[in-house]
Formats: C-alpha cells, sequence, structure tokens
C-alpha cells in the first residue's frame, strides 16, 4: 500500500510539471481582469488552470483589478474555487432579490471576511499577489469623473487586514460601492477601482509574453469597456477571453454582455453557462499553445 501511495505522488508531481511544461510559451504569472459579476467566468479560467499547474497556490505570481484581485489573492492562498463560487452564489441570489447597488463595498467585505483564511494564509499572498487600486484625492461625488486615473499595484501586505482592505479599494466603483461616494480609503489614501486606471495588470516584472492575461468582456467590447470608467483598454496581448472561439459560446449576446456586469439578477440565470465557458475557453488556449509531443 505504502508504494501504491508514492506512485501516486509520483505521478501527480510529474503530471503537473509536465502540464506546466506543455505550453508554446514559458508561462510564470498570471493577470486576471476586472470582472463585476463576471466572476463566474474566472472561476472557470481558474479551476483550468489549477488543473493544468499553471496556478499553483503560494508559488505562482498573480494579479489583478477588481474581482480579478479577488482572484488572484485567493487562488494565491489555496482557497477551493469551489469555495468562492458557493460565497458568490449566496451574494447573486440576494442582490437579485434586492439591488446591491449603492451597498456593493458592504457585499464585498462580507465576502472577503468569508473567504479570506484566518491566520497566516495571508502572508502567502505577501510577495506573490499584486492588487491594482487607482488612488486619488476625495472630491465631491457630482466631481468623480474629474479624478485622474492613477494607478498603484499594492504588494507587500502587512497583514489579513490590509490585504483585505486592498481587496475593497480594487473592487470600489463610485457609485455603486457606496451610495453618491467617489472613493474609500486605504493606507491613508483615497482609492478605487483598479478599473479606473489598469483593467488587467500582470505582477511587478512579468509584464511580456511569460505573463497570462485573462479577461471577462469579449474583444469586440474593450473599447466600450474602457470608456465606462476611463480604464485603460485591453489590447491583442489578452490571451483569454470570452468568445475567444467564436461569438456563439457566449451564453449573454456580445451586444448585452456588458449591461449585464453588475446586474445580479442577469448574471444569476447563466452563472454556471460563465464557469464552463471559462473552462472550455481555457482548456481551448491550452490546446492552441500547446508543444508538439515528442
Amino acid at each position: 500500500m505504502l508504494l501504491v501511495n508514492i506512485l501516486i505522488s509520483v505521478l501527480l508531481f510529474v503530471g503537473g510539471t509536465f502540464a506546466k511544461s506543455v505550453t508554446s510559451r514559458k508561462i510564470d504569472a498570471i493577470g486576471f481582469s476586472g470582472s463585476g459579476f463576471y466572476i463566474y467566468y474566472h472561476f472557470g479560467v481558474a479551476r483550468k488552470l489549477l488543473e493544468s499547474g499553471l496556478i499553483v497556490p503560494g508559488e505562482t505570481p498573480m494579479a489583478g483589478t477588481s474581482g480579478g484581485s479577488y482572484m488572484a489573492a485567493l487562488n494565491s492562498m489555496g482557497v477551493d474555487v469551489e469555495d468562492i463560487k458557493e460565497a458568490f452564489d449566496s451574494t447573486i441570489k440576494k442582490c437579485s432579490e434586492r439591488s446591491c447597488d449603492g451597498r456593493l463595498d458592504n457585499v464585498a467585505s462580507q465576502i472577503l471576511e468569508s473567504l479570506v483564511p484566518k491566520g497566516d494564509a495571508w502572508k502567502r499572498s505577501k510577495d506573490l499577489v499584486g492588487v491594482h487600486i487607482t488612488i486619488g484625492e476625495e472630491v465631491p461625488f457630482t466631481e468623480c469623473v474629474s479624478l485622474p486615473p492613477t494607478g498603484l499595484t499594492v504588494t507587500g501586505f502587512t497583514s489579513r487586514n490590509d490585504l483585505i482592505s486592498a481587496l475593497r479599494a480594487s473592487s470600489f466603483v463610485s457609485g455603486i460601492s457606496k451610495s453618491d461616494t467617489c472613493t474609500t480609503t486605504f493606507r491613508d489614501m483615497y482609492a478605487r477601482d483598479g478599473g479606473y486606471s489598469k483593467e488587467l495588470p500582470c505582477p511587478d516584472g512579468f509584464e511580456g509574453d511569460n505573463c497570462l492575461r485573462v479577461a471577462v468582456v469579449p474583444s469586440s467590447q474593450w473599447v466600450t469597456w474602457s470608456g465606462l470608467g476611463g480604464d485603460v483598454p485591453l489590447d491583442n496581448s489578452t490571451d483569454i477571453y470570452p468568445g475567444i472561439r467564436g461569438l456563439d459560446t457566449l451564453p449573454i449576446s456580445e451586444g448585452e454582455w456588458l449591461k449585464a456586469m453588475f446586474n445580479a439578477e442577469a448574471i444569476a440565470l447563466h452563472k454556471y453557462a460563465l464557469v464552463q465557458l471559462g473552462y472550455e475557453d481555457t482548456e481551448f488556449w491550452l490546446d492552441q499553445n500547446s508543444r508538439p509531443r515528442k
């Protein structure tokens, strides 16, 4: 029995190592875009990347904006994707029954408190995870649009609370997270959603081809997406995104995609399809970028 267990362990190790080696590009880091309720797409992507060995909790550098920063941090700490999904299932249900507009920051706080492990688990994210935020000044709500989009990717977290505070800041959408409020505070800075300055960050030092970039919006909508909040538009360096296998794979029409980003009721109808879409799009990317087996 001992010999069998040893053989299984060896096969699992070799399998994970091989999975990392079969991509034609050397992938050392992962970047996740902001997501809104399309975070379900990220769930499917992360699940496949974990299976392939391209994400190794506690080892793979990752960065993200808004919901993407949740994926980067939680995956780094080894939180199970299914646990993250279940937490959002509950949130989607509540926000479908009663709109979460104006109180999304409270919702984010509850999700993160439930998902970020207690104890020292946050230290696994300390130097591996970049949480992108947008910093600026405190201004009246009517002047939100005048805030310059100055970005900052936060690393070197000092505590569990510091990490949670960074994640909340990264997903703080003016007027949606809190009514009539532009910004929140993080480390004595006024901050808001990272998407206002950089929609899809990679970890510092991994901005080239060695960073696998994941977005939640079809490529035809990237320019429109960027115009919604002053976000920096994505470009053709983005690797995995809805529609990569054709627009007929989308569970929500291309034209309606952006309208549903913060519509919990609309996403609730398609959440399982979005997870599957992310998984299959990632599987497609891996197939298209695999080295010929010798």
